[in-house]
């Protein structure tokens, strides 16, 4: 559901959100952290950061971006409010 909503642009922000939330609770949940034995099934030997930090910190940068507004559901939304008439200025350019 999470990832669907990332992939077609629908709120894209709270959907990064509870996916970096999802990441970190997996991250407590088995650290990598060297003293520790390592989990069973475990993809490589990692020394505090593994794949699920950085796809953690990867998914709160989108987060900080409109990019569900450039390309997305998100950008249908905003602009179908907007009962003015006038068009809303275009960052990107593409329109």
């Amino acid at each position: 559901m999470i990832g669907g909503c990332m992939l077609i642009g629908l709120c894209t922000r709270c959907a990064c959100v509870a996916a970096a939330l999802f990441l970190l609770m997996t991250y407590l949940n088995a650290p990598a952290f060297p003293w520790l034995p390592t989990a069973p099934m475990n993809e490589g030997n990692y020394a505090f950061v593994n794949k699920n930090i950085v796809e953690f910190l990867a998914l709160l940068m989108i987060a900080t971006t409109k990019s569900g507004y450039w390309f997305g559901v998100d950008r249908c939304c905003a602009t179908s409010g907007d009962r003015s008439g006038a068009r809303r200025s275009n960052a990107s350019g593409i329109c």
